[in-house]
């Protein structure tokens, strides 16, 4: 960890654009995210090949044939004079449906963590969202990340429900 506290770090920059993975970055980019994905669903108790399962159905729902769709878009979080700092991938959870959008995923990379980017992000999404015609924008958050829901919370965003489990066998 580098000597300087986190909450010392300054913001660099003030904005950020959100732009458009090319096809060969966002297959990289799912191919990583969904491995994620099911790491994170098997840490929540489930087996792993459930949690496979779901992660392929879910991936083919979300981008047919591996293909980019206007329902589903992944942006890469630029700043300047940082470069390329995060991902963003928002989506409507049914296509036909435009108001309501969802974040999906928003990872700001390590080393420009805990400056405000991350903020940063969710006020330019929230101007994307309402460009496309959307009204409502909303994200699920796995119980272990206090952080980021401790950050949605300040930012405005309501607990509408939550999922609660308990491990009564290990996993098969």
């Amino acid at each position: 960890m580098d000597s300087i506290h986190a909450s010392q770090r300054p913001i660099v920059s003030r904005s950020i654009e959100l732009v458009r993975k090319s096809d060969s970055d966002l297959e990289m980019f799912l191919e990583v995210q969904f491995a994620n994905y099911i790491a994170e669903r098997v840490a929540s108790g489930e087996s792993e090949s459930k949690a496979r399962e779901i992660a392929l159905e879910q991936r083919k729902g979300y981008f047919p044939n591996g293909e980019r769709t206007d329902a589903h878009r992944v942006y890469t979080i630029k700043s300047h004079p940082e470069g390329e700092i995060g991902d963003l991938w928002i989506g409507r959870p049914e296509p036909a449906e435009t108001s309501a959008w969802w974040i999906y995923f928003i990872g700001i990379h390590p080393e420009f963590r805990r400056r405000g980017f991350a903020r940063l992000a969710l006020s330019e999404v929230e101007k994307v969202v309402l460009n496309l015609g959307g009204s409502r924008l909303g994200l699920n958050v796995f119980g272990t990340n206090s952080g980021a829901k401790s950050l949605y919370l300040q930012e405005g965003y309501i607990e509408v429900s939550a999922q609660m489990a308990k491990q009564l066998l290990e996993p098969a």
